[in-house]
C-alpha cells in the first residue's frame, strides 16, 4: 500500500517540475499580485458599505473596472510586444500601487469611475506581461507552465478571501492598504527577479519564438487563423460562463436551498479552488497527445453540462455539488488548452499580443454575462438560462469536432 501510495505521490510532484527557474519566479509574482488584487472581487461591498453608494451607480462603476480590464490586456500585449514584458508588468505594478492609495481618498463618482478603470487596465495589463515573460523561458511545456500559472492564480485568490475576511474585519480601509503594501512588496520582487535573468543569456522574447517556431506555409497559417477564432468564440461563451457564477448562480441556490442560505453558495464558492489549486496539474497536463482543440471543446461542453443540471437537482444538495465538480472539470480542461491554442496560433512575434487578446475576450464574456444571464433569467425564467448554457457547450464541441473532423 505505502508503494503505491509513493508512486502516485512521485507522479503528482512530477506535474510541477520541469520548469525553468526564471519561469517559477514568475509564478511565485502572480500569486503575490493576485493575493493583493483580489479584493477587486469586493469592490462592491466597499462603494455600498463604506461610500454608502446606490446599487444602480455601483454597477457602473465596477462596469468601469470591466471595460479597464478588456483595453489593458489588447494594449498591455501591444506594449509587451513592442518594448519588453518586464517593462510593462513593472509599469503596472506601479501605478497600481498609487491606485489602491488613491482610493481610500476619494468620494467623487466621476473620479472613482477613471480610477477604477485604469485599477483594471493595469490589473489585465500586469497579467497579460507576466503570463507572455513566463512562458517565453519555457521551450517544450509550456500547457505545464500554464496549468501551474493557473494554480497560483487561484491560490491567491483564495488566499485575497482570507484577508479581506480577517482584516475586513478592522475596516474595509485596512484591505486596501494591505494590498498596497503587499503590491509594493510585489514591485522589489519584481527588481529583484530581474537581476536574477540577468545573470544568465537571455534572448528577446521576439527572437526565441521566431527560433522555437517553424516557418509557417499559407495553409498552415489559415488553419492557425481558424483555430484562433474557434478558440476565441469559446472563450467568449466560458466568460458568460463565469459571469453566472457572480450573478444568476448564487441567487438560483439560495432560492433551491433556502434552509442552507447562503452558505448554499459558499460551499460551491470554497470547493471550485480547491479542486483547482490540488488537480489543474495533474487534470490539465493530461491528454498531451489528444487534439488540444478537442479537448478545450470537451472541457467548454463539460461546463455546460455541469451548468444544465442545475435544471434537475430536485432539491438535493449532493446533484448540486456533482453539478460543481462537472463544472469545474470542465474549466481545468478548457482554460489552459485556450490560452496555449491562442498563443500559439497568435502572430508571429507578437505573442504578448495574443495572451493579451486571450485575457480581453474573457473579460468581455465576464462584462456581457451579467447582462445577458440576468435578462433571461428575468424574462424567461431560470430554467430557460441554464438550458441556454447547456446549448452555447453543445455548439461549441460540434464546432471544435467539425473543425476536427476537416483537418
Amino acid at each position: 500500500m505505502q508503494r503505491y501510495f509513493l508512486f502516485f505521490f512521485r507522479l503528482y510532484c512530477r506535474q510541477y517540475s520541469g520548469l525553468p527557474y526564471n519561469t517559477w519566479h514568475h509564478i511565485f509574482l502572480s500569486f503575490i499580485v493576485t493575493a493583493a488584487t483580489g479584493i477587486s472581487f469586493f469592490f462592491s461591498l466597499y462603494l455600498v458599505s463604506f461610500l454608502h453608494i446606490n446599487l444602480e451607480l455601483t454597477g457602473l462603476l465596477i462596469t468601469c473596472f470591466g471595460l479597464g480590464t478588456i483595453c489593458g490586456g489588447v494594449i498591455g500585449g501591444r506594449l509587451s510586444d513592442r518594448l519588453t514584458p518586464h517593462f510593462v508588468s513593472f509599469l503596472s505594478l506601479f501605478i497600481l500601487f498609487f491606485c489602491y492609495i488613491v482610493i481610500l481618498f476619494l468620494k467623487n463618482l466621476e473620479m472613482l469611475g477613471l480610477l477604477l478603470f485604469v485599477m483594471g487596465f493595469f490589473s489585465n495589463s500586469f497579467r497579460t506581461a507576466n503570463n507572455a515573460k513566463a512562458l517565453s523561458y519555457v521551450k517544450v511545456e509550456k500547457l505545464k507552465a500554464i496549468n501551474i500559472m493557473a494554480i497560483s492564480y487561484n491560490l491567491g485568490l483564495a488566499v485575497s478571501g482570507v484577508l479581506v475576511s480577517f482584516i475586513g474585519g478592522f475596516g474595509l480601509k485596512n484591505v486596501f492598504i494591505f494590498s498596497s503594501i503587499m503590491l509594493f512588496m510585489a514591485i522589489l520582487y519584481l527588481i529583484f527577479t530581474k537581476r536574477c535573468n540577468n545573470r544568465s543569456v537571455i534572448l528577446p522574447l521576439a527572437t526565441r519564438i521566431e527560433n522555437e517556431t517553424p516557418p509557417f506555409t499559407e495553409e498552415k497559417a489559415e488553419k492557425s487563423k481558424m483555430v484562433l477564432l474557434i478558440a476565441l468564440a469559446t472563450l467568449l461563451i466560458f466568460g458568460f460562463y463565469i459571469a453566472q457564477l457572480n450573478t444568476t448562480y448564487p441567487v438560483y441556490l439560495t432560492d433551491q436551498f433556502p434552509r442552507f442560505g447562503l452558505k448554499s453558495f459558499g460551499y460551491l464558492f470554497l470547493l471550485n479552488p480547491i479542486i483547482v489549486i490540488f488537480f489543474q496539474a495533474p487534470i490539465g497536463n493530461s491528454f498531451q497527445h489528444t487534439s488540444k482543440v478537442m479537448i478545450m471543446g470537451g472541457g467548454i461542453f463539460l461546463y455546460s453540462a455541469g451548468l444544465f443540471m442545475l435544471n434537475h437537482l430536485f432539491a438535493m444538495y449532493v446533484l448540486a455539488i456533482f453539478s460543481c465538480l462537472f463544472y469545474t472539470l470542465g474549466e481545468m480542461l478548457f482554460m489552459p488548452r485556450a490560452q496555449l491554442l491562442i498563443y500559439l496560433h497568435g502572430a508571429e512575434n507578437k505573442k504578448g499580443s495574443a495572451l493579451g487578446l486571450f485575457q480581453s475576450v474573457y473579460s468581455l464574456g465576464i462584462i456581457i454575462g451579467p447582462i445577458t444571464g440576468s435578462f433571461i433569467y428575468a424574462r424567461l425564467g431560470v430554467t430557460a438560462l441554464w438550458d441556454f448554457c447547456g446549448m452555447l457547450g453543445l455548439a461549441a464541441l460540434v464546432l471544435c469536432f467539425f473543425y476536427r473532423s476537416r483537418n
